[in-house]
């Protein structure tokens, strides 16, 4: 895993780019390659590339970038790893004739795996054959161009922009900030939809005139390229969309399975070969263990195909409430992994803060992101390389959502206006520390049911459509604005059923520019390559055939992946509601955080809030009460304000 960055110019702009300008850009992204730098650049054709290398596959000279390739067309700089590079050299070499004769290897990376196959095959039959994560930007010699490539499901990050005549890209936007004439005007699109999703999604950045290249796309840039006037989307702009998940979800359900033997077969097989690939390493490599359906399965998986105790990692709260230590213990002592286990408090989160916004560049508002960086931290100490199950949840069915979200859809856009005001209502007026209570009489009810409850209502008041609904529920029950609506991107659902169609959204939305952000930042941080088997488009496509009783027949979530797990582990030490990678931070915002929060949100409000000091006051005052938890919120502004102080010193 690594990072990169780079420039196109007019070889003799006014401003002009120094050879030292993709130098600084290459070292703002050391935490992602410790390992080496490489710099490569033509000022005859204004191109310029800088790769920070992690060392991962071929450690040896021979995979170092920016890369060649054998014909000297090429160079790329790369970010991600291909898992089958090995069966594509295999095909290469078998493909190989007098006029393209075999290909002469050097090394063992797949880096050059990928250039040869663009050489043989071209880009775009080549991304189609790969299977794996992946950002890169190619330089074609021949023909002036530049391309940049995103992986089919997001998993790695890439950046682009416009600056004094330049085409600027990297794997962060940090790698921005040292641009000559860098100002770095806030997007105001960006932060109204940052308010409602508590992230900002692609094609948007936090920056005016800086985007994020959306998910299996591909945008061809030129020398003297004018920037475009709205975000770049596919069609748009010169993007291209190479793999397109809502076409590929319609293909498999066209061929919906509904035996439910055949269906865990056919999943089991696809994951067992998505953890096999992903084996591949030339460096120590773990996996992270919450004791839940996704990663027990895949750590199940992983010890089923090693020789070895596979060495897993979890962290411990001291609330009980939201330690899932015991249970990952549980699971790790029958499985017969060498478990690590590290005690996360509050003082932990608290020595954390002061750098949030310099490791996710944007303003970011999971807050699992805090527990999710401390457990990559703990993971490298021992690995290089961890599996996680990133994916499970939007592929399968995890989420609350999926499982109520159909009825609760259907109810919400059948009512009258003034029947969901009413019942909305209802249900806002009892305290969500009363609908905890009432949570806990039924093992089946959500974890935090309060919370749940009131974002469903207030998602119920004014969602008058499916997408309305989705981003109600998805965010704090008050994101189904326009602005809001603009992140689904037009999204086509059209002949997918409603559960397809909830998981679809979540794929391309918040999937890529929620979870796979927070974690991507989290593990490169600290030098941590992870990878999510659940994310190869294989498994991804044996998911889509299901028939929704597969998924949601028992009124839970992930119901094949969990008769699956059942012949590796015991379903009593999994069987329990979805909890997710959780801070408690409702109460640490009402204890150790509240200090930090009042001195964040208490000074004179910055133009860029797209929050009036009224709502501030409001939520804050209002989840001090008791009343309401309005953790979400509250940190949605907590991670704004601190992001735009940090801009301003």
């Amino acid at each position: 895993m690594c990072g990169f960055a780079g420039y196109l110019a007019p070889p003799r702009t006014g401003e002009g780019f120094a050879p030292e300008v993709i130098e600084r850009m290459t070292d703002a992204l050391i935490h992602r390659g410790p390992d080496a730098r490489g710099i490569w650049s033509d000022s005859a054709a204004g191109i310029a590339l800088g790769h920070r290398r992690l060392s991962v596959l071929d450690l040896s000279q021979a995979g170092a970038q920016p890369m060649v390739s054998s014909d000297g067309r090429y160079v790329i700089v790369y970010n991600g790893e291909i898992y089958n590079h090995v069966d594509i050299r295999a095909e290469l070499d078998a493909a190989a004739t007098k006029e393209q004769p075999r290909p002469i290897w050097s090394g063992g990376s797949d880096t050059e795996t990928l250039l040869a196959a663009i050489v043989h095959w071209g880009l775009k039959a080549t991304l189609h054959r790969a299977v794996g994560m992946f950002a890169f930007a190619l330089w074609d010699r021949h023909t002036g161009h530049l391309t940049l490539v995103r992986d089919r499901f997001g998993e790695k990050p890439l950046y682009f922009g416009w600056l004094n005549q330049a085409i600027v890209f990297g794997s962060e936007l940090k790698a921005f900030h040292t641009l000559p004439g860098w100002k770095g005007d806030v997007c105001v699109q960006a932060t109204a939809l940052y308010r409602d999703l508590g992230f900002v999604p692609a094609p948007f950045s936090i920056y005016s005139g800086f985007y994020k290249l959306e998910p299996g796309c591909l945008v061809e840039l030129a020398v003297g390229q004018p920037s475009p006037r709205a975000a770049p989307r596919p069609g748009a702009g010169h993007v291209i969309r190479w793999w397109d998940s809502a076409a590929q979800a319609r293909s498999a359900a066209g061929d919906m399975l509904s035996d439910p033997q055949e269906a865990k077969g056919r999943i089991c097989q696809a994951l067992r070969d998505a953890v096999a690939g992903q084996l591949i390493s030339d460096v120590p490599i773990g996996a992270f263990l919450s004791g839940g359906i996704d990663s027990s399965l895949i750590c199940a998986l992983m010890q089923e195909l090693s020789p070895v105790p596979v060495r897993t990692f979890t962290i411990r709260f001291d609330s009980a409430e939201f330690d899932e230590a015991p249970h990952a213990r549980a699971v790790a002592q029958h499985l017969g992994t060498d478990h690590v286990e590290l005690e996360v408090q509050a003082r932990d989160a608290m020595d954390l803060l002061p750098r949030l916004t310099h490791i996710w560049d944007e303003p970011f508002a999971d807050s699992s992101q805090i527990p999710t960086h401390l457990v990559c931290r703990a993971a490298r100490s021992q690995a290089t390389v961890a599996l996680s199950g990133d994916g499970g949840d939007e592929m399968f069915a995890g989420y609350n959502r999926h499982v109520f979200g159909q009825r609760l859809t259907k109810l919400g856009t059948s009512m009258p206006h003034a029947a969901r005001g009413a019942v909305s209502r209802a249900i806002l007026a009892m305290p969500t520390s009363a609908l905890d209570r009432m949570g806990t009489l039924h093992r089946r009810l959500p974890s935090a049911l309060g919370q749940k409850a009131h974002k469903f209502a207030r998602a119920l008041a004014s969602a008058e459509d499916p997408d309305g609904m989705y981003l109600g529920l998805l965010a704090d029950g008050s994101a189904s604005s326009e602005i809001a609506r603009s992140a689904l991107g037009g999204l086509d659902v059209r002949e997918l059923d409603p559960l397809r169609s909830l998981l679809l959204r979540d794929v391309m939305l918040y999937l890529p520019d929620d979870i796979l952000v927070k974690v991507d930042r989290a593990s490169m941080a600290c030098g941590l390559e992870t990878r999510a088997p659940f994310l190869d488009h294989r498994v991804a496509q044996a998911a889509w055939s299901l028939d929704p009783e597969l998924l949601t027949g028992d009124r839970r979530g992930k119901k094949v992946l969990r008769r699956i797990l059942a012949d590796y582990v015991p379903s009593a030490l999994t069987d329990r509601p979805k909890a997710g990678f959780a801070l408690p931070l409702a109460a640490w915002l009402r204890g150790p955080l509240r200090e930090w929060t009042q001195t964040i949100l208490g000074g004179t409000l910055d133009p860029n809030m797209p929050w009036t000091r009224a709502e501030i006051d409001a939520s804050w005052t209002t989840h001090q009460s008791g009343y309401s938890d309005r953790s979400a919120e509250l940190w949605r502004m907590i991670m704004l304000a601190d992001w735009l102080s940090e801009r301003s010193r």
